[in-house]
């Protein structure tokens, strides 16, 4: 079985758009091929990394209901957090000691400070000169004893890295672009790239997605998967996504952050259904997809290789789309979810002149908006303009035997108002606002 995973860091609160991103088609991947998504989190930066990110990263997930393993999932999940697997990484780390393919460094920063700028003046790209890599086991221990804490190098083993990328093909990277790399920090801590590959491995991973920043770190993974004798997963590196403006996705340009789509009335289906089409085309062009046609129809070879950006006003309109598709219990869902978020907003839905007789009424006058709506937000406004109390005309409306054509007659004849000026009326006096659904609708919905 080859399982998928996402990554992320917690050192912000929100996920990245980008993230999102490689989070959905690393979980399509392994759902088309029925094999485990997992999710685990990289939380060795002790300084930035907070549990709170943490479980606002798998909220965001749980929120979006792309279903894992790992992370968040079970009492202990602590095999999930990178911080909490210092013995597996120590494994591989006294392994590759025995076996010579890595050795102590005893090198104070100072020390590779100044050889990086004697090689960065003399013209040569900087590189660790191996300065430490023929110490005797005799020297080693002597600078043990004397308190010295090293860190841990990887020897280079004089290859040419290479691998095929599911996106950008066959790829190449001279031996000679990395040195005598780092492995595992003064402080007993492993770097990102060692870690990362360990996890990979000891998972059974065999689809890595991820962005194309994470490409500069291929000679680096792959000496370290070469050297601990393990087999390649397929990687797959995704261009950025960026704003309408062709610059990096920021606040600055666009919605980056996937807690502010959600702030912002969005439903996961529509936000998946935009994100999966930054770079993917459906077969048949469709735009408007499900889950299981996303599953179904993707092909992570022919994602594009070209940055994708990021169009609100696409999003718009796939929100729309998809909360005209909402059965009655999802779209009741939703605004049980702006209730909890606004309890401001939760006593305007209580005290509503609809929801009397258990809220047959009101949720037949939501219902009639629903296709109307961009963001679910918008339901806010469309309760709040509901009449505060109920006018002569609403009580005639709930009690009349007339239809409604019989009784837009009487009107006309009590009011001389017919025609739009009648329909504004009726309209603005049962839903609080001149456009919107039909009134016919509107005045069968008020009468149930």
């Amino acid at each position: 079985m080859k399982n998928g995973r996402f990554a992320p860091s917690n050192t912000g609160s929100s996920l990245h758009l980008g993230n999102v991103r490689t989070a959905l088609y690393s979980y399509l991947i392994c759902k088309k091929y029925k094999s485990d998504f997992i999710v685990r989190i990289e939380d060795t930066d002790a300084e930035r990394s907070k549990q709170e990110y943490a479980n606002n990263i798998l909220e965001q997930l749980s929120w979006l209901k792309l279903d894992w393993i790992g992370a968040g999932k079970t009492d202990d999940d602590s095999q999930y957090y990178q911080s909490k697997r210092g013995d597996i990484y120590n494994k591989y780390i006294n392994q590759l000691l025995d076996e010579g393919k890595a050795y102590h460094c005893f090198c104070t920063s100072e020390e590779l400070e100044q050889e990086r700028l004697e090689q960065e003046q003399a013209g040569i790209a900087p590189k660790y000169s191996g300065k430490c890599k023929n110490l005797t086991k005799e020297q080693i221990q002597e600078k043990l004893d004397a308190g010295l804490k090293p860190s841990i190098r990887l020897k280079n083993d004089g290859k040419d890295f290479i691998f095929t990328d599911s996106v950008y093909g066959d790829l190449r990277f001279q031996n000679d672009v990395i040195g005598d790399i780092i492995i595992m920090r003064p402080n007993g801590l492993p770097v990102f790239n060692f870690s990362n590959v360990i996890d990979d491995i000891e998972m059974k991973i065999g689809y890595v997605v991820r962005g194309m920043d994470h490409l500069n770190n291929m000679p680096t993974q792959l000496l370290v998967y070469r050297s601990v004798g393990a087999k390649l997963p397929q990687f797959a590196h995704l261009p950025m996504v960026l704003g309408e403006d062709g610059q990096k996705l920021s606040k600055r340009n666009g919605v980056a952050g996937l807690q502010e789509l959600k702030e912002l009335g969005y439903l996961p289906s529509a936000i998946l259904n935009a994100i999966f089409l930054l770079g993917f085309s459906h077969p048949e062009q469709k735009e408007v997809l499900t889950i299981d046609e996303m599953i179904e129809s993707f092909d992570i070879c022919k994602v594009h290789r070209s940055p994708a950006r990021f169009d609100i006003d696409k999003l718009n309109f796939l929100n729309k789309q998809h909360i005209s598709k909402l059965s009655h219990m999802e779209y009741t869902e939703c605004l049980v979810e702006l209730m909890e978020n606004d309890p401001e907003f939760a006593k305007d839905v209580q005290k509503s002149i609809y929801m009397e007789t258990g809220g047959a009424k009101f949720f037949a006058m939501i219902d009639l908006f629903k296709e109307s709506l961009t963001s679910i937000n918008e339901l806010k406004t469309i309760i709040r303009n509901f009449p505060s109390v109920k006018s002569d005309l609403i009580i005639e409306i709930q009690n009349t035997e007339l239809s409604y054509k019989e009784f837009c007659s009487e009107l006309t004849t009590k009011t001389g108002l017919k025609g739009k000026d009648l329909f504004i009326m009726l309209r603005k006096e049962i839903a609080g606002v001149e456009q919107g659904p039909a009134v016919e609708d509107l005045f069968n919905a008020i009468k149930l």
